[in-house]
């Protein structure tokens, strides 16, 4: 499948669902569909993608439906500029903890309005459309 790579302009990712394979692709070919959008997040891969009218998230090698009733995640920056990020469901659960994305920018930090983290953030991002229904259902239409 072919998901557009979070915040970078005219760059794609050709993901493989079944061995968690990604290859970029530098420009989108006219013959492309694009399903959803991924990034690499403390060393793991994670997509948000549209497959068959569902939309569906894969982190760690495991994937969610996110209209699963016992879908559940939480997002949370913590003390010394780590990032948490986890997902869990009736049959499982993942969870990811990586260097917050304003540790490397010294006069940035959480909530100062300079930048949003679901602006830099995949997993920000993520929460971002999971917590309104408007924004899930826009997403969900777009792909």
């Amino acid at each position: 499948m072919i998901l557009r790579k979070f915040n970078w302009h005219e760059c794609y990712l050709n993901f493989d669902v079944d061995n968690g394979e990604v290859i970029e692709i530098a420009s989108e070919l006219s013959d492309m569909k694009v399903v959803g959008e991924g990034a690499f997040v403390g060393g793991s891969f994670v997509a948000m993608y549209v497959e068959n009218d569902g939309i569906f998230l894969w982190i760690s090698g495991k994937y969610f439906d996110l209209e699963d009733p016992s879908f559940r995640f939480k997002y949370k920056n913590l003390d010394g500029g780590m990032t948490n990020f986890s997902v869990f469901d009736s049959k499982g659960g993942a969870e990811i903890l990586y260097k917050s994305w304003w540790v490397d920018y010294l006069d940035v930090s959480p909530g100062e309005g300079v930048v949003e983290n679901f602006e830099e953030d995949f997993c920000a991002h993520v929460a971002y459309v999971l917590s309104d229904n408007e924004i899930f259902g826009y997403y969900k239409n777009r792909y």
